[in-house]
């Protein structure tokens, strides 16, 4: 921190990323330390800071690393958050996206992801397009205007989704599927992250 001068902010957001674990540090110890240091600049006697002695702290679950590399740099690369909550929504009957490619024509499926786009083109007749990702890979979805006007609130405050539809397979025939929604809900876990937003009508 004296060489560099970032700040406590930027210092916080390094270490909730993991960026220090190469200098033995958890993220836990080492967002101890940047708090210890904030302030230290150049003119500071080395071991005056405090953040020398760290008190023995947790380390990170797996499912709390995920969502902090979200945080600190919007996707994680170890592990998908929906990979956490999978053998939940499998019980409940919810499919992977992969699997969607073994679904027949026109059949009901349930699906759950986050959202990383929402589309309204002009020129759509009051369609909107939704990209849904889980651990396994990205869907389409497609909204009718009916089903938009009268679930554009959930799907608009919620960045993850459940989707229940039908699964509709181009007649290009080049595998291009969709899942024509039929109802939309928020995708509720017992530790939820801090709100994630898509980028929307871009």
């Amino acid at each position: 921190m004296r060489r560099t001068d970032l700040s406590q902010a930027a210092l916080e957001a390094l270490a909730t990323a993991g960026a220090f674990a190469c200098f033995g540090l958890t993220r836990r110890q080492a967002l101890w330390q940047a708090g210890a240091l904030a302030g230290t600049h150049a003119g500071h006697l080395p071991g005056t800071a405090g953040a020398e002695s760290v008190p023995a702290l947790p380390e990170m679950t797996v499912v709390e690393q995920t969502f902090a590399d979200l945080w600190a740099g919007g996707a994680s690369p170890d592990s998908h958050p929906i990979a956490h909550v999978r053998e939940q929504l499998a019980a409940s009957g919810h499919l992977s996206i992969a699997e969607l490619a073994e679904v027949p024509d026109r059949h009901l499926v349930r699906i759950a992801g986050i959202v990383t786009h929402r589309q309204r083109p002009p020129t759509a007749g009051g369609v909107c397009f939704l990209s849904l990702e889980d651990e396994t890979g990205l869907a389409n979805i497609v909204c009718s205007p009916t089903v938009w006007e009268r679930q554009k609130k959930v799907a608009l405050d919620h960045g993850a989704l459940r989707i229940i539809g039908h699964l509709e397979r181009s007649d290009h025939g080049d595998g291009a599927i969709n899942v024509v929604a039929g109802r939309l809900e928020p995708l509720r876990v017992a530790a939820q992250p801090a709100r994630m937003r898509g980028r929307d009508f871009r």
